[in-house]
């Protein structure tokens, strides 16, 4: 009797395990997507035998729903992931995350649909699924990293599953890793006469600001995650910040002036 209840134990136990990620594989501190984190593991690694033709393709979009390969630094965007099958009529699921160079996390996703929740792992934001959807599209809002970041690779992958809650008569699928380049043309006047001093730099306290043929209309400041930390509008072509509440290391201050260009530049705090 004990035997057969010890049997029954690890049987119960391993059917949780095989049914847990339904609310998502992040959230169960696993990534799945496919990307060099995971080690290239996706669904396919648990779940198996389904033959349900399923597809997938992620794409990034701007405001204006436009696909972009290209993505300005602090500004925001949708990603979005489609699964797709040829038969049957399976539930879905997804995991994607965004990264940059060292594998580190690029940008900042935040949920859109009500399919998708973002869950953080070691330091990284991934979107998935709460739970098993019978949608086969994700929206996820991504908020792009700061200048200097250089390229952002999106991985993804999804699960096609037959809703027995166990990873038998599913069929996973990765998507091709999606590079988007940063674009970090800096603006000019249609003069070319944009001419602006940032010093000190490095600083502890202030940067003073001068511009010539210019009036600046705002400046913001972002850290090396692309998580905005300081705004403010200044409508003038001279004006010092007050970084004293910064912590040391390197920023991105982007300068928008009143004619629509605007200057990106690093500076360090110390």
């Amino acid at each position: 009797m004990k035997r057969s209840f010890t049997t029954l134990s690890i049987i119960a136990a391993f059917s949780l395990v095989l049914s847990a990620y339904r609310d998502g594989p992040a959230f169960n501190n696993v990534d799945r997507t496919g990307s060099p984190v995971a080690g290239g593991q996706f669904c396919s690694g648990c779940h198996s035998g389904g033959s349900f033709g399923v597809s997938i393709q992620g794409q990034l979009k701007d405001v204006g729903g436009n696909v972009v390969t290209s993505y300005t630094p602090g500004e925001d965007y949708t990603f979005v992931v489609q699964l797709g099958n040829t038969s049957g009529t399976p539930k879905f699921g997804f995991q994607a995350v965004a990264l940059q160079a060292g594998n580190t996390n690029a940008g900042n996703f935040t949920p859109n649909s009500s399919n998708t929740q973002v869950t953080t792992l070691n330091n990284r934001k991934y979107g998935e699924q709460p739970a098993a959807s019978t949608g086969n599209l994700f929206v996820l809002n991504w908020t792009a990293p700061a200048a200097g970041t250089g390229n952002v690779t999106f991985y993804a992958a999804g699960v096609a599953c037959n809703g027995t809650n166990t990873t038998s008569g599913d069929q996973g699928i990765k998507m091709n890793a999606l590079v988007i380049t940063e674009n970090l043309v800096q603006a000019v006047s249609e003069n070319n006469l944009l001419q602006i001093s940032i010093y000190p730099n490095p600083s502890s306290d202030f940067l003073n600001i001068t511009a010539e043929n210019e009036s600046i209309e705002l400046y913001s400041i972002y850290d090396l995650t692309g998580k905005q930390v300081l705004q403010n509008s200044i409508f003038s072509s001279a004006t010092q910040i007050d970084i004293r509440s910064l912590q040391p290391g390197t920023y991105v201050l982007r300068l928008n002036t009143t004619k629509g260009t605007y200057l990106i530049s690093r500076f360090i705090k110390f």
